[in-house]
């Protein structure tokens, strides 16, 4: 038992001192944790700052590749011919526009562009370009851009239309190289021939030439939205005391593709020219508002005044939304029966009734017109209304020249809204019948008026 006894105090003695090894080789942890930590955050910032390097290196390396590649773009773009329809729209990048063309004569002014003649200076030939700052585009303006220029490539292929030939792109602006017309406008033309006569038949080669852009636009699927004489150019000055058979439509700056039936939604375009379902309290129209447009056009070609004038812009929304309109006698009588009715057809409020562009180009006074044709002169009084008319456009166009063109538009409709919610109030109130509500009516029996829906 005593042998026993010291042999537990041994193993005792033994496990004790086991133990206090133990425990002084476990004690200094903490110390070991924390230089493996410091060994660890060491290694790390080793390994970030290796990364750092790798990329920075490769940064370098593809900014060096990047600029290589504009380098090799810049030395294979060849910029001594002279752009033109036969070649690819060109976009540049690798080149400053300046570079390439002498900035001339300034030949417009809109709310983010001004457009000038560019001497292209490998070759001296003249274009039209429009110069668009970014800088003041909010971003659905640029959007907005973006489908002028798709919508500019993809008209190419169509008659009648202004080409575009090339696109600067800039960091503060965008340039759009296009035709230069040297016919200027269309009206401007009509008011300076060196004769006081306008026929039916110079009139119907200048309508021909915009039906058939629309046709082509419209089997696109593209509405244009802004239809009016400014906006038609002709391409060649010897045609100012002809046929007017170069005419081509301009200013895609409110071209939209309609995806969908009734898709467009957006007030814009120029008073006097607007259709009528683009004037509701919530618009929702397709390409056939271009050909309204186009019978508000031939109306002022053949009679001299537009159809749905007015002294302010709630008159003419009125009467657009209306849709009254009359062949005074004294403008129209010399005109034939087929062109009045080419004008009803077109100026039909019901969408569905309206003429298409395809159809017009397919009319009677289009195709044929009548034996008196070539020699019936419009009214030397339409000739003054033209101009007259071309000044009050001018300033309808200078009026709405603000920082934004459709905003303007559109406020001016909403007042005109809420005048006529008002008055609808009032009339209600005191127990009126009806007395000038839109859309009411039913045309009017005498022959020189008209009204279709």
């Amino acid at each position: 038992q005593h042998s026993q006894k010291h042999h537990h105090q041994q193993q005792q003695q033994h496990q004790q001192h086991h133990g206090t090894a133990t425990t002084t080789t476990i004690a200094p942890r903490p110390q070991q944790q924390q230089h493996q930590q410091q060994h660890q955050h060491q290694q790390q910032q080793h390994q970030h700052q290796h990364q750092q390097q790798y990329y920075e290196d490769s940064h370098s390396q593809q900014h060096s590749q990047h600029q290589q590649y504009y380098d090799d773009v810049y030395e294979q773009e060849d910029f001594s011919e002279a752009p033109s329809a036969d070649m690819e729209v060109k976009s540049v990048v690798s080149k400053k526009f300046d570079e390439v063309y002498q900035r001339g004569r300034k030949l417009g002014l809109g709310a983010f562009a001004v457009v000038f003649i560019g001497t292209h200076r490998p070759t001296g030939a003249e274009y039209a370009v429009k110069q668009i700052d970014r800088s003041t585009m909010i971003w659905g303006d640029r959007d907005a851009l973006q489908d002028e220029i798709d919508n500019l490539k993809m008209a190419r292929a169509g008659p009648n239309i202004v080409q575009l030939y090339e696109v600067y792109e800039e960091k503060a602006f965008c340039y759009l190289v296009m035709e230069v017309m040297e016919g200027g406008e269309l009206l401007e033309c009509i008011v300076e021939k060196n004769t006081t006569t306008f026929t039916e038949k110079e009139a119907r080669s200048a309508v021909r030439c915009v039906l058939r852009a629309l046709a082509y636009l419209h089997s696109k699927r593209v509405a244009h939205r802004d239809i009016k004489p400014e906006n038609l150019l002709l391409s060649d000055a010897s045609q100012k005391n002809k046929d007017l058979n170069s005419v081509k439509l301009a200013d895609f700056s409110f071209a939209r593709r309609v995806k969908r039936r009734n898709g467009c939604r957006t007030l814009c375009g120029t008073p006097g020219y607007l259709s009528p379902e683009m004037l509701e309290r919530f618009p929702a129209y397709d390409v056939k508002c271009d050909v309204w447009s186009v019978g508000c056009l031939l109306f002022f070609l053949l009679g001299g005044y537009l159809p749905f004038d007015g002294d302010n812009t709630d008159e003419i929304f009125d009467r657009t939304r209306e849709g009254k309109f009359e062949f005074l006698p004294e403008y129209w009588n010399s005109v034939s029966r087929s062109a009045k009715d080419l004008v009803t057809k077109m100026l039909t409020v019901n969408t569905r009734k309206r003429i298409s562009a395809s159809k017009a180009l397919k009319s009677h006074w289009i195709e044929h017109g009548d034996e008196a044709f070539e020699e019936r002169q419009l009214n030397i009084k339409s000739i003054k209304n033209l101009i007259q008319g071309k000044r009050k456009l001018k300033t309808a166009i200078n009026t709405l020249m603000t920082a934004n063109r459709v905003n303007k538009l559109n406020n001016d409709f909403k007042q005109f809204i809420e005048k006529r919610k008002e008055e609808n109030l009032a009339n209600k109130l005191n127990g009126g019948g009806g007395g000038g509500g839109s859309n009411s009516g039913n045309g009017s029996s005498s022959n020189n008026k008209a009204v279709r829906r």
